[in-house]
């Protein structure tokens, strides 16, 4: 009977114990949580304003972060002048993901695309100093190599 009472008493210890740890383990669990909401809004969210602008080949090219969350973009060949005017919707994740959705788009002299409203792009953006980087552009491939890298604010002249 003393050695049934002992091994109870051993029992629920041990419970106790095992609890206490457990509860040991959530606080810990839950420190690193807090830790990586506090670096989340550490943070700072891509949020470009105003214009930028590269050439790439014979192209000019410029977006403008506009408010409402306005996107304009004008193509433009420096020779002919041929080019295209568009506006989207867009919004940035965390992570600098820009998704965009065209709302109009304007063919300029012998353009050869023009894309259709409700077309759907995306770019990974991110800022490097004042210079605007878009990376990953998804939505139209062959666009690619003139519409990625390096983008300089664009002063009014």
């Amino acid at each position: 009977m003393l050695r049934s009472i002992w091994f109870a008493l051993l029992a629920l210890s041990i419970v106790v114990i095992t609890s206490g740890v457990q509860a040991d383990d959530t606080k810990e669990v839950k420190e690193p949580k807090k830790e990586a909401k506090k670096e989340e809004k550490k943070a700072s969210k891509v949020d470009p304003k105003g214009a930028f602008s590269k050439t790439a080949g014979d192209f000019e090219l410029t977006f403008t972060f506009q408010k409402g969350n306005k996107l304009g973009f004008v193509i433009k060949n420096t020779d002919s002048g041929d080019g295209m005017k568009m506006v989207s919707t867009y919004k940035i994740d965390k992570d600098g993901m820009m998704e965009m959705v065209v709302d109009s788009a304007e063919k300029i002299g012998e353009f050869p695309y023009v894309p259709e409203k409700g077309t759907k792009y995306g770019f990974k953006v991110a800022m490097k100093g004042k210079t605007l980087v878009m990376s990953d552009l998804t939505g139209e491939a062959q666009a690619k190599a003139t519409v990625e890298g390096e983008y300089t604010p664009k002063t009014e002249k």
